[in-house]
């Protein structure tokens, strides 16, 4: 990949922002889009083709003026995902969709329910009422409850420890 020349200038230079784009830890149409738009800002402020070989020739005869453009491209970047990230928030909230913030609680809900029932009021009723009303399985409910800690609390430790590939 020729972007790929570019990723240790921007770690020698203190990019983070721009580094981060111009690799695939963003989805790939989104970092398509943006390392695109970082190579044509950075070389539009050199005044060079918008190559990632153009650049690199560019930092090898002058590093203080790509070092430049690479922290204006920075600031420029960050304040761009910012607004991005705001308005994607502000969408969110304007579709008023209440299942997009809700099924997690209302799964923790159902665990906690679940085992009050299986362990508290199945028991109760059953003794007095005298009625023999079936508990949810144990192995059932560990299991569901398993599955549900590994999605809801999980995935993120997993994402963190195991990279991307997860």
């Amino acid at each position: 990949m020729p972007i790929a020349i570019l990723l240790p200038i921007l770690a020698q230079i203190g990019a983070p922002i721009l580094k981060k784009l111009l690799t695939d830890t963003l989805p790939d149409g989104l970092a398509k889009d943006l390392s695109g738009q970082v190579l044509d800002t950075i070389a539009g402020k050199l005044g060079v083709e918008p190559t990632a070989e153009a650049i690199k020739a560019a930092h090898d005869s002058d590093p203080d003026a790509v070092t430049t453009a690479v922290k204006e491209t920075e600031a420029q970047m960050s304040t761009l995902l910012v607004q991005g990230r705001d308005g994607l928030l502000a969408r969110e909230d304007a579709r008023g969709n209440w299942f997009s913030w809700a099924w997690r609680p209302a799964m923790s809900w159902l665990m906690i329910w679940m085992w009050t029932w299986n362990t508290t009021i199945l028991p109760f009723l059953n003794a007095a009422f005298k009625s023999a009303l079936p508990a949810v399985p144990y192995d059932t409910l560990i299991s569901f409850c398993g599955i549900w800690l590994v999605i809801y609390g999980g995935g993120h430790t997993l994402k963190s420890v195991f990279g991307k590939a997860v």
